[in-house]
């Protein structure tokens, strides 16, 4: 896998989280529809992810991996975690900008440091683009606590239920 250009280099100064560009989902598909399929196997539809794979290539989703530096040309060895962004141009309550990160998975040898200094990164990242927040669906429960210790609101629970063809 080639290197991309642009990446966020974390408090932990060994990792980065570096963007998969839409030119190089195709050929990083393989690897990171794993991440995407064991984020998502709680939620309560069925991914596309024949959607997720042309939203990426499009450009209307982004592919975020995280990398410790040195490993950006071979991640099979990597310490890794794919994380998926949807930038909301708008959110309906308020009217502001919000990234949501789609999907958030990863190894289990990610410290819930990593995860903070992801979570840093990912609200400095939606700032740059002109958000005021960042929010998330998970069911990860590291994730949702490093998520409330970062001053995030845990409080809401996202709600679905299947309805009868």
């Amino acid at each position: 896998m080639s290197a991309v250009v642009l990446k966020l280099d974390l408090a932990s100064a060994e990792h980065q989280l570096t963007r998969i560009l839409p030119e190089q989902i195709t050929s990083c598909w393989p690897f990171i529809v794993t991440f995407i399929e064991e984020a998502l196997t709680d939620g309560p539809d069925e991914p596309d992810l024949m959607l997720i794979f042309n939203n990426l290539i499009s450009g209307i989703m982004e592919a975020w991996v995280l990398v410790r530096k040195g490993d950006e040309e071979d991640w099979s060895d990597a310490q890794t975690a794919a994380v998926i962004t949807l930038q909301v141009n708008e959110d309906i309550s308020t009217g502001n900008g919000r990234l949501f990160l789609y999907s958030l998975s990863g190894t289990e040898y990610l410290t819930d440091d990593i995860w903070a200094d992801m979570l840093v990164a990912a609200a400095e990242y939606a700032r740059q683009r002109g958000c005021s927040s960042v929010s998330a669906v998970s069911t990860n429960e590291r994730v949702i606590q490093v998520f409330k210790e970062a001053g995030g609101n845990v409080d809401a629970r996202y709600l679905s239920m299947k309805v009868g063809e």
